[in-house]
């Protein structure tokens, strides 16, 4: 039986609900995470009754980026088996950057590599105080390639280079001033906050917003 590593569920009054499910991992990326993520965009599309989309995990982790035992196999992979598996995660990031409805993030924990990369997506990012973002990939002798554009459209080129070629860790203040998130509460406060401005969406012509 297949595991479910991003659930989706929507309620009668039109909210979308996009849930990482992969807590034990930190909510890591795979070939089966990726490909499930993208269907649940994909269709998506197809409801004319939503109005807004919100993208939460669970566990102690927003996202640790990709699986660094699916990235260990992608070693013995071909040229063409890991461009595939690229361009499957480039697909991702489009899907997500070019919903159709707003995208309302709630951020806790880290958000490293991929999973920094699903916050420049994201139409509005509430985070906790105590989040961390990072991308990462230079530790490991990668590149942020599928994300590069969507954070540098989101946080500038300046701050790109800077955060890209040292592979440091970003706490949510000094994101909040690189415009990578738009608001910081503390841990206990997020989910009221996340609702509040969740309520701002909703009270919006979903029409106008598409």
């Amino acid at each position: 039986m297949n595991e479910i590593f991003v659930k989706y569920e929507k309620t009668n009054d039109g909210i979308g609900k996009i849930l990482l499910s992969r807590p034990e991992l930190h909510n890591a990326f795979n070939e089966v995470f990726i490909a499930q993520f993208i269907s649940i965009l994909k269709d998506l599309r197809a409801d004319t009754d939503l109005k807004v989309v919100t993208l939460e995990a669970e566990g102690k982790s927003f996202c640790a980026g990709a699986d660094l035992n699916w990235m260990k196999k992608m070693a013995d992979y071909s040229f063409e088996e890991n461009l595939e598996d690229s361009e499957q995660l480039a697909e991702l990031f489009h899907q997500l950057n070019s919903c159709p409805v707003p995208v309302l993030l709630k951020l806790h924990g880290h958000a490293l590599g991929g999973g920094a990369g699903l916050v420049a997506c994201a139409d509005e990012v509430i985070a906790a105080e105590n989040a961390e973002l990072g991308f990462t990939e230079v530790r490991l002798g990668l590149v942020p390639a599928v994300i590069s554009p969507y954070v540098i459209a989101k946080n500038g080129e300046s701050h790109a280079r800077s955060t890209f070629l040292s592979g440091r860790r970003i706490k949510s203040d000094e994101a909040l001033r690189m415009g990578l998130i738009h608001m910081v509460v503390s841990a206990n406060e997020l989910e009221e906050l996340f609702q509040k401005r969740l309520e701002d969406y909703k009270a919006s012509a979903p029409k106008a917003q598409r």
